[in-house]
């Protein structure tokens, strides 16, 4: 059906048809969560919505990683294919003593991520903010309620679990004492079919919330510290899972610059991520604005 929305002198018209083709598991459920958000607004909205417009940014969004993902291949593919003895011998060799050096041993563990999270590039179409580091592939860490006998949680299953509206509201707290405030600028924004604030996720880091026991029932807005690697390894959920290494909890205030508002796609970009509730009301009336006619 949406194939014949693309021009069909481009490369990228034929990985349309065929959606999880070539590029495995990974490149296929990324597509699928990226397209599924925008056919969910397109069918729910009660606007005239620009369709080619709205589906024009998934696959400039999906051709832009589709070429990052070939050009990681090419790369693999010319290092792993020696081209004669001597390139296999200096490559071998070469990364054993890497794995010499603590640290180059961590840079080579960490693969990809070491370059940090995906980042789109903005071009016309596109839907997020650049300028609000929009285009950022919000990291997925873990969590613990602060309620009485929690246990560790992927921060994904509290963001999205549960919820209505395709764009989630992240408030990344460095202290509990400041969700009183967080609470009170989020009464300032009014809810759309797009984005509810009352479906805010509050999260605050474990260095700052020892000891603090968050009682049911006292705020509509529970708290959420993040976990340590050993915590969630004795989890539930690392069962049959091998213990995480390199890992690390501040990773969402990091991604974002220490910014106290996120807003997520369902696809776990970043909308936007703002400073304060000037900066949250600007981005949710050009979200809304976005999806209008």
């Amino acid at each position: 059906m949406y194939v014949n929305l693309y021009p069909r002198n481009t490369t990228y018209s034929a990985y349309l048809a065929y959606l999880v083709g070539g590029q495995g598991i990974t490149s296929g459920f990324r597509d699928a969560i990226s397209l599924a958000w925008r056919l969910s607004i397109a069918c729910s909205s009660k606007r005239h919505l620009d369709y080619e417009r709205l589906f024009e940014g998934w696959y400039l969004e999906r051709k832009q990683q589709l070429d990052k993902s070939l050009a990681a291949t090419v790369r693999n593919g010319d290092l792993v294919n020696g081209k004669s003895f001597m390139h296999s011998f200096i490559r071998n060799w070469g990364l054993w003593f890497l794995q010499l050096i603590p640290s180059w041993k961590h840079w080579l563990e960490q693969g990809p991520r070491g370059n940090g999270p995906t980042q789109y590039i903005h071009s016309p179409g596109m839907p997020f903010i650049p300028e609000m580091s929009g285009g950022l592939c919000f990291p997925q860490t873990y969590c613990i309620s602060l309620h009485n006998n929690a246990e560790a949680q992927f921060t994904d299953d509290v963001i999205f679990a549960e919820k209505r509206t395709p764009f989630q509201l992240v408030v990344l707290l460095n202290h509990p004492k400041e969700r009183d405030i967080a609470v009170q600028d989020l009464g300032s924004i009014k809810a759309s079919p797009l984005l509810s604030p009352e479906e805010a996720t509050f999260f605050v880091p474990r260095s700052n919330c020892a000891n603090l026991v968050d009682r049911a029932g006292t705020c509509e807005y529970p708290l959420f510290r993040s976990a340590t690697g050993d915590e969630f390894g004795r989890s539930a959920l690392c069962e049959s899972r091998p213990l995480p290494r390199g890992y690390n909890e501040m990773l969402m205030w990091q991604s974002v610059r220490g910014k106290r508002y996120v807003v997520l796609r369902l696809d776990r970009f970043v909308f936007a991520a703002c400073k304060d509730r000037v900066e949250l009301a600007k981005a949710v009336a050009q979200l809304n604005q976005s999806f209008e006619s």
